[in-house]
């Protein structure tokens, strides 16, 4: 899918036809493989739903203590909710279920989510280029305005005797 949007993107239409029908063989063959949600977005109606989803659905890869939102309870209490949050079955046809805090809209630039990472990187040394290009541009700037600085001291040298200017 990749390769055809490359190539309608470049208007090369006619390559297009050709990789439609590959497209097409591969979703009949992996069609139960293709449908299988990876990936859901949900919306808590309250915070502590989503609180509680994260707490029981945390990354087992992440370091992160579990919270409580009741700072005052009893130990044995706790002791008791972080056995339940283990016992909880956490996966969904067969693979482990893991939820992540999203990101507020306000936080994305949505103008620029077309910039891919590699777009990003190419970028970034097109810039560092361009920094070295100016940075040796102005060393030999300021080499060249020394070597007159120099050439004018000797034409003009510093006297301090001001009556012999007059």
């Amino acid at each position: 899918m990749k390769e055809r949007g490359t190539l309608v993107a470049k208007g090369k239409f006619e390559k297009v036809p050709p990789l439609n029908e590959k497209i097409e063989k591969i979703s009949k063959e992996k069609r139960d493989e293709m449908v299988r949600p990876v990936a859901a977005f949900i919306t808590f109606e309250r915070q502590e739903g989503k609180d509680r989803a994260l707490k029981y659905f945390a990354d087992p890869n992440e370091k992160r203590q579990v919270e409580t939102i009741d700072e005052n309870a009893d130990p044995a209490t706790l002791d008791q909710e972080a056995r339940l949050i283990e016992e909880i079955d956490k996966g969904l046809l067969g693979v482990d279920i893991v939820c992540y805090s999203a990101c507020e809209p306000s936080d994305i630039v949505w103008e620029n989510r077309h910039v891919t990472v590699s777009k990003r990187n190419i970028n970034k040394i097109i810039s560092l280029i361009i920094i070295i290009i100016f940075m040796i541009l102005m060393f030999f700037v300021l080499v060249a305005m020394k070597s007159i600085e120099t050439t004018n001291m000797y034409r003009y040298p510093a006297t301090l005797n001001c009556d012999a200017i007059a």
